[in-house]
């Protein structure tokens, strides 16, 4: 796991204090934050009917996006694309997104922003592979 800067880990506490979810790490780019939660813990950073997530986009004025954990690569990239429907290969440093041709452009995001934040994520927590949609 990527080291954490102060802001960080005042951030990760901010977000378990007002959801009660574990968080593992986050990623800020100015405009959307990404949380990976703890597995099992994504309905308690969604919160009932959304309440939790909506009132944190709310107070930080930014996109978010959650990710749920887990300590198998293949589970953890699908976690990143949810709720799209992905097939996961890894082959060597590369790992293959494979969904519907209706599906490619969220997988791939505007301007490529999604899969952006899948390379970030999966550098941070696992290692650094290339992701291709």
């Amino acid at each position: 796991m990527t080291k954490l800067n102060n802001e960080e880990i005042k951030m990760m506490m901010y977000l378990q204090d007002a959801s009660g979810a574990a968080v593992r790490d986050i990623y800020d780019d100015g405009k959307t934050l990404a949380i990976v939660v703890a597995e099992g813990d994504m309905g308690k950073m969604i919160g009932p009917g959304g309440r939790t997530i909506n009132s944190l986009k709310g107070r930080l004025k930014k996109e978010i996006v959650v990710v749920e954990w887990s300590d198998e690569l293949e589970r953890f990239v699908s976690n990143i694309f949810s709720p799209i429907k992905v097939n996961v290969v890894i082959e060597e440093d590369t790992i293959r997104i494979i969904t519907n041709a209706d599906d490619r452009k969220y997988v791939i995001g505007r301007s490529g922003n999604k899969i952006k934040l899948a390379n970030i994520l999966v550098e941070r927590n696992f290692r650094k592979m290339e992701i291709k949609a």
